[in-house]
Order: C-alpha cells, then sequence, then structure tokens
C-alpha cells in the first residue's frame, strides 16, 4: 500500500492531468495562475522559487506548462505542490480524482 506521500502525489499528477486539458481547451487560464501567484508574492511580501519557476513556464506558454502538469519526474512533482491553478477544477471533480487516486493505491 503506497505511503501518503505516494498517494498525495498521485491524486496531484491526476488533478493536474485534468488542469493540462482544462488549459489546452482555454488558455485564458495561465492568465488566472499569474494572477495567483502574483496575490500570493504581494500576501506573503515576497517569493519563493516555486512560485518564479511557474511564472517562467507561464511566460514560455501552454506547451511548457501543459509538459509540466503531465510529468512524472520528480521536479514536476515538486512544482505541483506549488500549483497555482487553485479553484479552476470545480470540486465535484477533485472528489471524483481523489476517489480515483485512492482506488488505484488499492
Amino acid at each position: 500500500m503506497p505511503n501518503p506521500h505516494e498517494r498525495n502525489a498521485r491524486f496531484s499528477l491526476l488533478l493536474h492531468r485534468e488542469l493540462a486539458r482544462a488549459v489546452e481547451r482555454d488558455p485564458g487560464v495561465l492568465a488566472r495562475a499569474r494572477r495567483t501567484i502574483l496575490r500570493w508574492q504581494a500576501v506573503h511580501g515576497h517569493s519563493i522559487s516555486a512560485w518564479d519557476e511557474w511564472l517562467k513556464l507561464l511566460d514560455a506558454g501552454v506547451p511548457a506548462v501543459v509538459q509540466v502538469m503531465l510529468d512524472e519526474g520528480e521536479n514536476a512533482s515538486r512544482l505541483r505542490q506549488s500549483s497555482p491553478f487553485a479553484g479552476i477544477v470545480p470540486n465535484r471533480r477533485r472528489w471524483e480524482l481523489l476517489k480515483q487516486s485512492l482506488n488505484e493505491a488499492l
């Protein structure tokens, strides 16, 4: 049985697969993610390296963002932990993905 970190990583990957489809359908989602990062920076009075990396990816466009969302490597997993795409996937769908990740873990 996977440990909690592995389950969380699996859920994050499933969620970001869904987000990748949303970004491909509507590239305007990137502007929303940028606003989220800028808000986080303003609230905290500083930035963290992952936010800066996301801003560079957002500047690079849809293909670069989607690549990170779908990548199963450690660096992409680390970036997904600071994902600026909160609120894009409706809660009902998030719950479905969480259940899927838990079922896959069994």
